[in-house]
C-alpha cells in the first residue's frame, strides 16, 4: 500500500507596488535602518537580480505585494518592529497563507507531481524494499528503468516457491507480484543491463538497467492502473533545444524510512505502508563519461518534510517541468508543459547541512545509451 508526498519550491520575494509605498514602508523603520534604506529604483534593481538568481536554478518565485498598512497591523499582531527583517517575514507569510497566485501555483506543481507518479513504482523483494523504478516503453516493450544495484538486488534468483519481484503503485491495499522463477517455457521478465554497477565505482557510475516485461496479463493489470512513459529518441533533441538548468527538476522515489511494515500474526498476511515522494531539486552540474552522462543535483534533507535520507530512492526518475510561457506574466498566468524523464537516480552524498547531493544518469544516458541496449536486446 503506498501514497505519495509531493514538495517543491516557491521563493517570496517581497514587492512594492510604487515609489511612495515604497518610501511609506521605509519610513516606518527605525532610524538606523532607515537612514541606511536603498532608494526604489535600487529596491527594483536588487529583486529582478534576485529573481534571476533563483530563476537560473529552476526555482520560482512570487512577487508578494506588500502594503505599509497592512504591514503596520501583522508586525502590531504578532509583537514586531517594522524593519527590513519583518517586511521579508511578512512576504514568507502572505505566500504561506495563500495569496496572490501561490495557490494557483502550488497546485499546478503538485499536478505536476501526479503525472509523475502515475509513471513510477517502488520495488520490493519477498517483502523487503529495493528500491524505485519507472514504468517506460519503446513500441511494443514494456519495462522498467531503474539503477542497476537495485535490479541486480531485485531479482537475483534465490529460490523458494514465494519468491517474487512485488511492485508498489496504489494508495489501496493491493499485491503485484512478477515471479522470479516458474514455468521455463514461459519467460516473465528479463534484465537489461545498461550500465554495469560496480561498488568500486559507485558513486561515479555507470549504474542503470532496465527489466524488461514480458507476460501479457500482469501488463494488462499494471496498464489498467498506471501509465509507461514512451522513450522516444526525438526527446533528447529536445532537450537540447531546453535551458533545463533553469527548470523546476523533480526526483520521485520511496524512501526507505518512510517505509513501514507489519509482520503477518499467524494466517495472516505481510502489510507494508509505503510513503512515496516526489520533490523539487536543484541542479547543479553535468558531465559525461563513456558514452554516459551524469547530473548532480542537490536535495534538502531533514527540513520542510524532505526525506532525511535517500536511501530506497535509488532507481527513481529525474524529471523536468520547462515552464510553457513567459514567467514574466505572473504566477497566475505561469503553465508547465508535461513532466520529461531526464534521468535515474542511484547514489547520494552524505549529508552536509541539512542537503545531500544525488547522482543521476542523465537524458543521453536513457534516450541513447538504453534506447540502443534496448533495440540490441529486441
Amino acid at each position: 500500500m503506498g501514497n505519495e508526498q509531493f514538495h517543491y519550491k516557491i521563493v517570496a520575494v517581497p514587492w512594492s507596488k510604487n515609489e511612495q509605498e515604497y518610501q511609506a514602508i521605509v519610513s516606518m523603520f527605525p532610524p538606523a535602518q532607515r537612514n541606511d534604506a536603498i532608494s526604489y529604483r535600487a529596491f527594483i534593481s536588487e529583486i529582478q537580480s534576485a529573481e534571476k538568481k533563483y530563476q537560473r536554478v529552476g526555482i520560482i518565485t512570487d512577487r508578494v505585494t506588500i502594503s505599509a498598512v497592512e504591514l503596520r497591523a501583522w508586525c502590531d499582531k504578532n509583537h514586531l518592529k517594522v524593519c527590513p527583517e519583518s517586511f521579508n517575514k511578512f512576504g514568507w507569510a502572505k505566500l504561506d497563507d495563500n495569496y496572490s497566485g501561490s495557490a494557483i501555483i502550488r497546485e499546478k506543481m503538485a499536478k505536476a507531481c501526479r503525472e509523475i507518479n502515475d509513471y513510477s513504482v517502488s520495488l520490493f523483494r519477498n517483502n523487503v524494499p529495493h528500491g524505485s523504478g519507472t514504468l517506460v516503453s519503446l513500441g511494443n516493450v514494456c519495462g522498467i528503468l531503474t539503477a542497476h544495484h537495485v535490479s541486480d538486488l531485485a531479482l537475483k534468483v534465490k529460490g523458494g516457491d514465494a519468491d517474487a519481484l512485488t511492485l508498489v503503485f496504489a494508495e489501496h491495499v493491493h499485491r503485484f507480484e512478477i515471479p522470479l522463477h516458474g514455468d521455463p517455457f514461459k519467460r516473465l521478465y528479463e534484465e537489461v543491463v545498461v550500465g554495469a554497477f560496480h561498488q568500486s565505482h559507485e558513486s561515479q557510475g555507470p549504474d542503470l538497467a532496465f527489466i524488461h516485461l514480458f507476460d501479457p496479463d500482469k501488463l494488462s493489470v499494471l496498464k489498467s492502473k498506471k501509465l509507461f512513459y514512451p522513450l522516444e529518441h526525438a526527446k533528447l533533441n529536445t532537450m537540447r533545444d531546453l535551458r533545463y538548468q533553469q527548470m523546476p527538476w523533480w526526483i520521485w522515489g520511496a524512501p526507505a524510512e518512510r517505509i513501514s511494515t507489519e509482520h503477518p500474526s499467524q494466517g495472516g498476511e505481510f502489510l507494508a505502508r509505503v510513503q512515496h515522494f516526489c520533490g523539487q531539486v536543484t541542479f547543479l552540474d553535468e558531465m559525461c563519461s563513456n558514452s554516459f552522462d551524469y547530473v548532480r543535483l542537490k536535495i534538502n534533507t531533514g527540513q520542510d518534510r524532505f526525506p532525511a535520507d535517500c536511501k530506497g530512492m535509488s532507481g527513481g526518475g529525474v524529471w523536468l517541468t520547462p515552464p510553457n510561457g513567459n514567467r514574466d506574466g505572473g504566477l497566475a498566468l505561469l503553465e508547465f508543459k508535461a513532466p520529461i524523464l531526464t534521468g535515474v537516480a542511484f547514489y547520494q552524498s552524505e549529508d552536509q547541512n541539512q542537503s545531500r547531493i544525488i547522482t543521476c544518469h542523465g537524458p543521453a544516458s536513457i534516450y541513447e545509451a538504453l534506447l540502443q541496449a534496448i533495440q540490441r536486446h529486441t
